[in-house]
């Protein structure tokens, strides 16, 4: 981490890590959803098909002072995970990263816990409440993963156990439901594109590219744009995509990659907000396992301030 910058898929990793803590804790299993009993017991796979990650500026602030190790006002930062959106194939989780304004002192300082009842929305018009009275807490970043289950064998699209889905059907919030959208690529000189050969390194247990690889690759891909003086209307002048302060990240999956694939990607500035940048991934040729065609998208969007330099 560079003074005061924060890389954007440690936050994938943080939220996401607490999703792993939740389904077997220091050898003892955990009843949290049911998952452990899913994917260890019933041989489920859970593939990821799109995710969702908003970062308040209020974050970078709070990096900031722990960076320079300046006096904060909290002890504590919980990660706060649920289940979000259940579907006959599919379901979501919802996490957050939050403080307690108030009640810091009493807080132990990285707790994680899973409860039904959290604070969603934006402002005071369209705030709602889940259960109970928030204001006191203060959300820094926030992540909705829609994923499937799969056949551990197969790897094909599975439905759960009907008691599953009757057990937690009711916990369902359909504002917590992702649903995956392509978009198309501009046909003008506007695009930028370069290739990703993919490493061994970016492979996951079940053996094709980590969901969080992809993230990377767009910001690779973001500061090789500048590199090559695409951004001539000064979208970055600092000359490093990692000096903006990221607002949101959404990546929908369509395939898979392995190692040894090539895939084009391409970016573009969104035309209707040039804070915004597009990512295609498609595989260009077939290979011996998979069909030429898209295998990912993704949106990253920045607040309008840089991060000192």
């Amino acid at each position: 981490m560079a003074t005061g910058k924060y890389l954007p898929w440690r936050i994938y990793s943080l939220l996401f890590s607490s999703r792993r803590s939740h389904f077997e804790i220091h050898g003892v299993k955990s009843h949290f959803l049911d998952l452990y009993n899913l994917t260890h017991e019933k041989q489920y796979m859970t593939f990821f098909v799109s995710s969702r990650v908003e970062i308040s500026q209020e974050f970078y602030r709070v990096v900031a002072d722990l960076f320079f190790k300046r006096p904060v006002p909290y002890e504590s930062l919980d990660v706060i995970m649920r289940i979000g959106y259940v579907g006959n194939k599919s379901a979501s989780l919802y996490s957050c990263l939050e403080y307690d304004k108030f009640n810091y002192k009493t807080h132990k300082p990285g707790r994680q816990k899973s409860i039904d009842c959290i604070k969603i929305g934006k402002g005071k018009d369209n705030e709602k409440e889940l259960g109970q009275d928030s204001s006191h807490h203060s959300i820094l970043a926030s992540n909705i993963t829609s994923m499937v289950f799969m056949d551990g064998v197969t790897r094909q699209s599975e439905k759960p156990p009907q008691w599953w889905i009757d057990k937690y059907k009711y916990r369902s919030d359909d504002r917590l439901k992702l649903v995956n959208q392509k978009f198309s690529i501009p046909q003008d000189k506007n695009v930028f594109r370069h290739p990703v050969r993919i490493l061994y390194n970016d492979i996951d247990f079940y053996n094709h590219t980590n969901y969080k690889s992809y993230v990377c690759y767009c910001f690779e891909i973001a500061n090789q744009a500048v590199n090559h003086k695409f951004f001539l209307d000064g979208f970055n002048s600092s000359g490093d995509i990692l000096n903006r302060e990221v607002k949101l990240i959404e990546v929908s999956y369509f395939g898979e990659s392995v190692p040894d694939d090539v895939l084009e990607v391409s970016m573009w500035i969104d035309p209707n907000d040039e804070n915004v940048l597009k990512f295609s991934f498609d595989r260009l040729k077939d290979t011996e396992r998979y069909k030429a065609g898209l295998v990912c998208q993704a949106t990253v969007g920045f607040h309008p301030t840089l991060l000192p330099s």
